[in-house]
């Protein structure tokens, strides 16, 4: 029985290569073609990302410029949303449901209310500044959303929306994943078993000086950091924090199977040797 009508239009405000768009990406690859129709609304960075050339799916982009100027940065998020609204509006006479990813893209929420449409949003994270911003997206999604999934139970009760249903769905890894990390038990068994891998942004609030601060703490375990961010950025950042010996950082990697199967290897091998 379906769930949501034929035609999902799902909307993020910006494909790279972090963890919300990742998880989207396995979203939609779990919806059958054949049950329905998926739309994506994105912006694209000048790398690309995890919601580029998903098979059986229509993209549309729409106009967003990143800055690191954070005025110029609201400006252009402002306009983006609005051009996102319109656009969206097109879907009035049409069964469709709104599939939001993240607070960010709230034009697409207004739009689906305007219209009468379902919206389901889907929550990654609980930082977001300034607190202005994220109190007015946070009403929005309370004002718009038919329901909310969130990726954890901390989340769900921090950032619990009164006004909806509130419901758990936990960040899952990939079949294809779990596949390569298989491979990689019948291929070899690797001499520094034990690791401790973070994908993320670049960013403090992801707790990337934590992270560098354990490899300080316990130099006998080997930490792999893979960031979303340019080498230029990585070198930048690792020449101020100052690297340990036992921590290895990447630059954004199109392909994170590389680093992830090294990690599932260790957890699939001690599943055989327990039983």
């Amino acid at each position: 029985m379906r769930l949501f009508p034929k035609k999902i239009i799902f909307v993020h405000l910006l494909n790279d290569y972090s963890g919300s768009p990742l998880v989207l990406s396995q979203v939609i690859n779990s919806l059958s073609e054949e049950e329905y129709e998926k739309i994506l609304f994105t912006s694209t960075s000048s790398n690309s990302g995890f919601l580029s050339n998903l098979n059986g799916v229509e993209t549309k982009t729409f106009w967003y410029s990143w800055s690191s100027n954070p005025w110029w940065r609201l400006i252009t998020y402002s306009i983006s949303q609005s051009i996102l609204f319109f656009r969206l509006l097109s879907y009035w006479r049409k069964d469709v449901v709104i599939y939001v990813n993240t607070l960010l893209p709230f034009g697409a929420a207004l739009a689906g209310k305007f219209m009468g449409k379902k919206v389901i949003y889907h929550v990654h994270e609980t930082s977001m500044k300034p607190p202005l911003l994220k109190k007015f997206l946070r009403f929005v999604a309370n004002s718009t959303a038919n329901g909310i999934l969130h990726v954890s139970n901390y989340l769900a009760q921090k950032e619990n929306f009164p006004g909806t249903k509130n419901k758990v769905l936990y960040n899952t890894l990939s079949h294809e994943c779990i596949l390569e990390s298989q491979k990689y038990l019948r291929e070899a068994i690797p001499k520094d078993s034990f690791r401790v891998l973070m994908l993320c942004s670049l960013k403090k609030y992801k707790g990337v000086d934590d992270f560098f601060m354990l490899a300080h703490q316990m130099p006998s375990v080997n930490f792999e950091l893979v960031l979303n961010a340019t080498e230029e950025e990585v070198s930048e950042y690792v020449s101020i924090a100052g690297k340990p010996a036992n921590l290895e950082v990447h630059s954004f990697q199109k392909n994170v199977h590389p680093f992830t199967k090294r990690v599932l290897w260790f957890l699939t091998y001690l599943t055989q040797i327990n039983g």
